[in-house]
């Protein structure tokens, strides 16, 4: 399953940006979020970061930038020296212990398939009193969208199932 949601976001890396309207301002919303705590001397690690969007978007502009997806084509869209890019699975990221001041992902953990895993990873990477800051779609995200798409054509979802947020919460509080 993930090597075909990697498969997937690999052939929409060409375009994926320039058509990926509500990611871009969910992106933007949490960079500004991101920039009343980041310092710049802090290291920030984006698990699932595709693009690179939200790393760009993040007015502070800390001491060392790391990019994490499981797309190298995404990864590739980065085109930005500043940045070491990592194509590896969140649930096993290839970091040592105690690493990252930050973790940060936007619009990315929804097709995480154990939400415990990802989050013992990413405090497993997190310095003592880092900070973890993400946005993610959950169930009723896109109602509208999905509503619509299902007026028009109810043979097919045109829009994706997004987790509950219970789910979540339960997973990050269990590890």
């Amino acid at each position: 399953m993930k090597q075909r949601i990697g498969q997937s976001f690999s052939r929409a890396a060409q375009t994926y940006e320039r058509e990926a309207e509500v990611q871009r301002a969910v992106a933007e919303e949490l960079a500004g979020l991101i920039d009343e705590w980041l310092k710049p001397d802090d290291s920030v690690l984006d698990v699932g970061s595709g693009t690179g969007y939200l790393l760009r978007a993040l007015n502070t502009v800390p001491r060392q930038k790391i990019a994490l997806d499981i797309s190298p084509s995404m990864l590739a869209q980065q085109a930005n020296t500043e940045v070491v890019s990592i194509c590896a699975d969140w649930d096993q990221m290839p970091l040592a212990n105690q690493t990252v001041d930050a973790v940060v992902s936007s619009f990315a953990w929804q097709w995480a398939h154990n939400f415990q895993q990802l989050f013992a990873e990413c405090l497993r990477v997190l310095r003592p009193h880092g900070r973890l800051q993400a946005s993610l779609p959950c169930q009723g995200t896109l109602r509208e969208l999905a509503t619509s798409w299902q007026l028009a054509d109810p043979s097919h979802d045109h829009v994706n199932q997004f987790p509950v947020a219970q789910e979540i919460r339960s997973a990050l509080t269990a590890v």
